[in-house]
């Protein structure tokens, strides 16, 4: 099966084809840790967002504490089913957010970003990467951070424009990875 990877940097979202080889392809940072959580294709949608909780491992609990220095980097990556194009557009993806959800905004300090399907075919897999590094510093600046916890990341699926005959059961999700490498 032929699977893209979205990156998301800064607010920006470049796609890699995964599986195409060549000399082209840069070999990934590497990685120190990572914990994935297999979901077994549960849905994410705007009445039933997915809340997905990671239990970061001693490696990445000792990553978050040095986010923000220049060769740690902390990525999320959601692997997701690409849905049929007038049932879903994209997902929100938000971090640690409390039981209120009132800061599930694009202002909050728990927003970790948004990403759109574009060009895929339906029930194509499809990984989106976050880099989490803002958001942690966000939510140690606003002092919303503890780690100590495990990290709970919440999806979102953003309803396409097209008109349905039943609700759409959301966007299925089918992994969500949290990672730390090195960088430069």
């Amino acid at each position: 099966m032929f699977c893209r990877e979205r990156v998301l940097i800064a607010g920006m979202t470049a796609m890699m084809a995964a599986g195409g080889g060549g000399a082209q392809d840069k070999s990934p940072a590497p990685v120190q840790a990572q914990q994935e959580i297999n979901l077994s294709g549960k849905n994410a949608s705007v009445k039933a967002p997915l809340i997905v909780e990671v239990k970061p491992t001693a490696d990445l609990l000792a990553a978050f504490a040095r986010v923000g220095d220049s060769k740690t980097s902390i990525q999320l990556s959601v692997q997701a089913l690409a849905p049929k194009p007038d049932e879903w557009t994209g997902l929100h993806v938000f971090l640690n957010v409390p039981k209120s959800r009132k800061s599930m905004t694009a202002e909050s300090p728990h927003y970790v970003g948004s990403v759109a399907f574009y060009g895929d075919d339906e029930g194509e897999a499809v990984t989106f990467t976050f880099d989490l590094g803002q958001t942690i510093e966000h939510l140690k600046r606003a002092k919303r951070w503890q780690s100590n916890k495990p990290l709970m990341v919440t999806l979102i699926g953003v309803p396409g424009a097209g008109p349905r005959k039943r609700p759409p059961t959301g966007i299925v999700i089918r992994q969500v990875a949290v990672s730390n490498g090195l960088s430069g």
